[in-house]
């Protein structure tokens, strides 16, 4: 699914982000 895909990929990216601040 795509928005499955998208939905996953943005956590990842959130997480990535909260982890840097």
């Amino acid at each position: 699914m795509l928005i499955l895909g998208l939905l996953s990929f943005s956590a990842e990216v959130f997480f990535a982000h909260g982890l840097q601040l």
